[in-house]
Formats: C-alpha cells, sequence, structure tokens
C-alpha cells in the first residue's frame, strides 16, 4: 500500500556527507518493516557506526516514534490508505516569562502545535494491521493524540455487527503525555479497540 508521508526532518539532513546520507537513510527501509523498536534504531545505528565510523545518534535524538494498530478482525478502513483514517495532533507547552503591571515577575505556559506527523502503512503482521509515525519535538513537555479521520468509513467484519450496533471502534490511549528526552524516543503503541455500548 502506497506511503501516506514519509518525512524525515531537515535536520538530519545537514552537516554530514550527503552520499553516506542517501545510502544510510536508504536502509533504513530494513528497520521500518518491522514493528518500530529501540532495540532495532539502535542495531541500525551501531551497524552505521561500526562500517563507517559515523554516529547517527545525534541526528535522531529530537525523534519521536510511534505506531497505531488493531486486530484484523476488528477490519480495515475504506481508504486509499490505512494512514489516513487518522489524524495524528502534535503540541507541546513552552514556559516564558511575563510581567504584570505592577512589575511583578509571572510564568506563563504556551501550546506550540507542530504539524502531522508523518505516517505511513504498516508494517501489517498475520494479526494486526499498523500506521506507524515520526515526528520531531524539543525537550519539553509534549503531547500526541490520535483521532479518527472525519468521512472514512470502516469495515465490519459481521454484518450481524450493522444489524445489532452492539459495539464502537476507539483508540486508547487516545493521547499520550511525555517530557522528551536527548534521545530517540519510541511510545508504547496506540491501539483501536472495540468497545461495546452501554444501555440507557
Amino acid at each position: 500500500m502506497e506511503n501516506e508521508s514519509r518525512e524525515f526532518p531537515e535536520a538530519m539532513m545537514h552537516e554530514r556527507d550527503p552520499l553516506l546520507l542517501e545510502r544510510e537513510f536508504a536502509s533504513l527501509k530494513d528497520v521500518l518493516v518491522h514493528p518500530i523498536s529501540e532495540k532495532r534504531f539502535d542495531d541500525w545505528i551501531a551497524d552505521i557506526r561500526v562500517r563507517t565510523g559515523t554516529d547517527f545518534s545525534a541526528l535522531f535524538s529530537k525523534t519521536v516514534w510511534g505506531s497505531i494498530r488493531w486486530k484484523k478482525s476488528i477490519g480495515r478502513p475504506v481508504a486509499p490508505t490505512l494512514a489516513s483514517a487518522f489524524v495524528i495532533e502534535h503540541i507541546h507547552w513552552d514556559t516564558v516569562m511575563d510581567s504584570t503591571p505592577d512589575g511583578r515577575i509571572k510564568y506563563v505556559d504556551l501550546v506550540a502545535p507542530h504539524k502531522e506527523p508523518s505516517k505511513w502503512d504498516g508494517p501489517d503482521d498475520g494479526d494486526y494491521y499498523r500506521v506507524s509515525f515520526m515526528t520531531e519535538t524539543p525537550q519539553r513537555p509534549t503531547r500526541i493524540r490520535m483521532n479518527f479521520a472525519a468521512h472514512i468509513g470502516w469495515e465490519w467484519e459481521h454484518p450481524s455487527e450493522i444489524l445489532l450496533r452492539s459495539s464502537y471502534r476507539d483508540i486508547i490511549p487516545s493521547e499520550r503525555y511525555f517530557l522528551k528526552e536527548d534521545k530517540l524516543s519510541i511510545l508504547d503503541p496506540f491501539e483501536v479497540v472495540k468497545k461495546p455500548f452501554s444501555l440507557r
């Protein structure tokens, strides 16, 4: 399936040999055919260090990686890509110093929105569909929030589910809050699940 978007941060691309970057980033696809994990990234970076003497870890220090997964029995979105069925919201908070009219100093938190993270389909396996994503964030309190995209339908596995309307799809958790460290960060997966409707 076609990728929705997979753009690597510009910070990764300067002050390095462009041919080396092109070659090694091409090998990153071999990492991303598997579910994202810290060990796979560490092994990939270590292999580059051994082969080329270049440490790529600093290039990824601002990045956050993650995935959305769901059991295939839940169905799939009716969309050109799996990734297009989700909207990922990314913000961080900056704390700034301000002063009151009487000269007192106060500190104010400001919400700093980011563009939507890069997202792409897969990797799937025998049990799960997946959407992977990546973004950059400074060392600040950060929130990543998941939403279903509007006007995107989802298949139902059994016709009885449509007639009974006994369950609905939800994303758990719907958001993650964290304080970014100066290293590559990998979030635990978000998961699409079915929940029963409560009767009223």
